[in-house]
């Protein structure tokens, strides 16, 4: 539903005749400054100088590093960074249009029923539909369980997966992608596993 109510509200935005840009919902491009010799330049991204005949082209990496607890890897430089901790506990989530990479760390054993459980609660468990899941990422192999959830004719697919460690802690990564019309997982999260799997590592 929330999706037609979007698509609506978009098609009336493209009825107007001023552009997008004009009404400011693109993201601004960065600003880069950059020294060659001394010599000072501000760009922004996408920008081209000339230097000593050279054409250089001045461009932002599509993706970012996820550098934190047990992991590195790669994801998509559009998703929004969150960070939250407690005592015990540390939590960091990459969020994009319609996937989310969500990693945990506890201080301690943890079960991981006693999460998935949580997190089967906080959906309801009447809407949840569970199995075991288990794939490998990278040179990771991870064990879990995949939960589909339906909400109001909307299914979202829920990956958590325990990462083993030896340093004293509980490691968990999870997936969600808001699957499309057809229930199919979204391109936005292809693509993002598809680039975690090629660049991830564990300490």
């Amino acid at each position: 539903m929330i999706k037609y109510l979007c698509f609506a509200i978009a098609v009336l935005f493209a009825q107007s005749a001023m552009s997008q840009d004009e009404y400011g919902v693109q993201r601004p491009k960065s600003k880069i400054s950059v020294s060659i010799n001394d010599t000072e330049y501000t760009l922004t991204d996408g920008d081209t100088i000339t230097h000593n005949g050279d054409r250089i082209i001045v461009k932002t990496s599509d993706h970012l590093t996820f550098d934190y607890g047990l992991l590195k890897f790669d994801y998509p430089n559009h998703f929004a960074f969150e960070y939250d901790e407690d005592i015990g506990y540390r939590n960091w989530t990459l969020d994009g249009n319609n996937y989310v990479v969500m990693y945990f760390e506890f201080r301690g054993d943890i079960e991981f029923k006693m999460l998935a459980n949580e997190i089967v609660q906080r959906f309801g468990r009447e809407n949840c539909e569970i199995k075991k899941d288990k794939f490998k990422l990278g040179d990771i192999e991870l064990v879990g369980e995949k939960i589909s959830v339906n909400i109001i004719g909307e299914t979202l697919d829920y990956g958590l997966y325990e990462i083993k460690s030896d340093d004293n802690k509980t490691h968990f990564i999870a997936f969600q992608d808001s699957l499309n019309d057809y229930n199919e997982p979204t391109e936005e999260g292809i693509q993002t596993l598809k680039l975690i799997g090629e660049t991830i590592s564990k300490r």
